[in-house]
């Protein structure tokens, strides 16, 4: 996080029906912000990378936010699906 400001943003994100658009030539709605499963997915990106299964700054996201971040790390950890690795045996603050 970068200076922890991800966790004001996963707790509330933007998220109303006035904030999306459409796709070109569809009805398909499209976010243009982030919504909480985005931030969710982005943090639990971090915390891999940091080698951080179970990070502290957790605690202060909402339920719903930790939910999302939490089912990111589960996958990351079982899969590591991501070319955004973390460094073995290093941790970074």
């Amino acid at each position: 996080m970068h200076f922890g400001l991800g966790l004001f943003l996963a707790n509330s994100p933007r998220d109303w029906m006035s904030g999306y658009t459409e796709w070109p030539r569809s009805h398909l709605k499209k976010p243009e912000y982030m919504n909480r499963p985005m931030y969710g997915w982005a943090l639990a990106l971090l915390a891999h990378f940091r080698n951080e299964s179970k990070p502290k700054w957790a605690k202060h996201l909402s339920r719903f936010a930790r939910m999302e971040v939490e089912q990111g790390l589960r996958y990351l950890e079982a899969t590591r699906d991501s070319s955004y690795l973390p460094r073995e045996g290093e941790l970074l603050n």
